[in-house]
């Protein structure tokens, strides 16, 4: 029990010291824990967004423009609802897609959001 005592306070010291030696490497870490449960917690929040960006990337033969939007089109679940609700409902002028490819990146869409 004594032990036990001791390993707590020297993990109370640690988490407490603001010393830039202890610091430095203390924050370093929690900056990993909490960018690793970040990422997996969007991976299960946005899968819309991934599965969307997944097909899209391995389907359709995309320019380094057309990639880039693509990429910051599907961060989140509501851009892609927002993006297809524009660019294909609403048939608003887009800037990267237009044709063909604007046509499959709507049907793509439309088929992962009704599974949703």
């Amino acid at each position: 029990m004594k032990n036990f005592f001791i390993f707590v306070v020297i993990i109370l010291a640690l988490l407490s010291i603001d010393h830039p030696t202890i610091k430095e490497p203390r924050d370093k870490l929690f900056e990993q824990i909490t960018g690793k449960l970040s990422d997996s917690t969007k991976l299960q929040k946005e899968s819309l967004a991934k599965d969307v960006r997944i097909e899209i990337i391995d389907t359709i033969r995309l320019r380094e423009k057309e990639r880039i939007h693509i990429e910051e089109t599907t961060t989140s679940d509501d851009k892609v609802i927002a993006w297809h609700k524009r660019y294909c409902d609403q048939r608003d002028l887009n800037p990267f897609f237009y044709g063909d490819k604007l046509r499959q990146v709507c049907q793509i869409m439309a088929t992962r959001i009704k599974r949703k």
